[in-house]
């Protein structure tokens, strides 16, 4: 999937952000099959939506929305783990 945020007070910047979702742990190396000089330069980010803000006792106002408490009812999924 593409992502392209646009913000209209800031028209000349531009952030792309490109992801893919796959059935594992996130291990796979090159998931984007990108060439070897452009995998080089690629930084990886691991973000962690579940991880509280250590100033904040709590990260969000309602439980509902925490994915480290919230379970669904439809699927049964949850909560999120580290």
């Amino acid at each position: 999937a593409r992502t392209s945020p646009t913000l209209p007070m800031f028209s000349k910047f531009k952030i792309v952000v490109r992801t893919i979702h796959c059935q594992d742990s996130g291990g796979q190396e090159n998931v984007h099959n990108l060439d070897p000089q452009t995998l080089k330069k690629r930084e990886v980010v691991r973000i962690d939506i579940s991880a509280k803000d250590k100033d904040k006792e709590k990260m969000y106002d309602d439980d509902r929305a925490d994915p480290s408490v919230f379970v669904s009812k439809k699927t049964g999924r949850g909560p999120l783990g580290k």
